[in-house]
């Protein structure tokens, strides 16, 4: 039975339609492709504060989560959701937009620390840093302060390319649910197209 393990992939952002299409929300609209492709819906846990979907992939109870907490507390969501699940570190992927890489840019990690990201330093509070993450790359803030920046919606050339960039994030989360993490980083972080 190891082999059939459930997975959690979480998709960072914060709730409400103020925020819907910012560069913080990119792990939101990833997961919300990754479901419109399979074609599942997101339901309210209040018990996990947050959104969850479910579906199966090679045998595996695949779960999608995005918290409703707001992201300096994603953590929270997180933890709940695999105390319930009794998911293993090992099996999380959360999808995260990132500064330190260019717009449109994918990047996949073992762990790490967050990099100054809130969402990430709260789950690191819950579970520590050895989950992997998908990095969703928004560019730097060049002369913005990086709240204002990541909290802005797209620009016009941004939301151009944003499906593009979408469907990257989705065929990385179904590459790491098919072939595993070691596998995906080297077809993923050697420029995917």
């Amino acid at each position: 039975m190891e082999g059939h393990s459930s997975k959690l992939i979480i998709g960072l952002g914060n709730p409400g339609t103020k925020y819907a299409y910012t560069r913080h929300n990119l792990g939101f609209l990833v997961l919300d492709e990754f479901a419109k492709e399979r074609q599942i819906e997101f339901k309210n846990q209040v018990r996990f504060k947050g959104e969850v979907a479910k579906t199966e992939v090679n045998e595996h109870k695949v779960y999608l989560l995005k918290p409703q907490t707001f992201m300096n507390l994603s953590g929270l969501s997180v933890r709940k959701c695999i105390d319930f699940y009794k998911i293993k570190v090992k099996d999380i992927l959360v999808v995260v937009d990132d500064v330190a890489l260019e717009f449109e840019e994918v990047m996949i990690k073992p762990k790490g620390g967050s990099g100054g990201h809130n969402g990430l330093k709260n789950i690191e509070s819950h579970i520590g840093k050895d989950y992997a993450r998908l990095k969703m790359g928004v560019g730097q803030p060049g002369r913005m302060i990086l709240e204002d920046y990541v909290l802005e919606k797209f620009n016009t050339k941004e939301v151009a390319h944003l499906g593009h960039f979408l469907d990257k994030g989705v065929q990385a989360i179904e590459r790491w649910l098919d072939i595993g993490l070691e596998k995906t980083m080297n077809q993923v972080n050697t420029k995917m197209d």
